[in-house]
């Protein structure tokens, strides 16, 4: 297996970033989980200052502690039914707040 450039890793990184966006815009990739995923492709891509990333980067901070990701399958159910509330809170704003620059991510680099 041949090793990947630096130039190739980037492209790769934004591909999959893009591939991730294209699926939180289309519905198939839930707002929240697909924030916390796309955030650590965007801060490997090389993308200094871009708002987009910026973005991005601030929803993921605003999503600490909630259960979400496989993490989830390790919560109570009950924790997570009294936790709803604020979960689709969360992704109401994720959506308001990030939806744009995600789309943005899905049309720069997406297939």
């Amino acid at each position: 297996m041949a090793k990947m450039t630096h130039s190739e890793y980037i492209a790769d990184v934004r591909s999959r970033a893009g591939q991730l966006a294209v699926a939180i815009v289309s519905g198939e990739t839930d707002i929240l989980d697909g924030c916390l995923a796309l955030g650590p492709f965007l801060a490997q891509a090389e993308l200094e200052a871009d708002p987009d990333a910026e973005i991005i980067g601030l929803v993921c901070s605003e999503l600490d502690g909630l259960p979400l990701g496989p993490a989830r399958a390790n919560w109570d159910p009950a924790a997570l039914s009294r936790l709803a509330p604020e979960l689709d809170s969360a992704a109401a704003w994720a959506k308001r707040t990030a939806m744009p620059a995600i789309q943005s991510v899905a049309h720069r680099f997406g297939a």
